[in-house]
């Protein structure tokens, strides 16, 4: 049951991830309506190391939305998945 609950928000997190990135791309392309630049790959940067999503397990702040990578922020996957929540350190101090 427990281990159901994990892959429910592993799957969630995911989903997500992969609907965050399509309304952004969407506002982008909106935003160059008119410019060459619609067909170009931008890679978006994340992180504290400022570096894109390379397959390496990320995580996203709940309070402002920032992905980060597990290892840049000493959290592996599997501890990860068991966070309901997940805050970075900007938003805790700031809370």
């Amino acid at each position: 049951m427990w281990i159901d609950h994990l892959e429910t928000i592993k799957i969630r997190r995911k989903e997500g991830a992969r609907k965050a990135v399509e309304t952004k791309r969407k506002k982008m392309a909106e935003k160059n309506k008119g410019m060459a630049v619609e067909n170009a790959k931008v890679a978006e940067l994340h992180c504290i190391c400022k570096q894109p999503d390379d397959g390496r397990f990320m995580i996203c702040c709940d309070s402002c939305d920032t992905w980060f990578h597990g290892d840049c922020i000493d959290l592996c996957e599997e501890e990860g998945e068991l966070l309901e929540d997940f805050y970075c350190d900007a938003c805790l101090v700031a809370s």
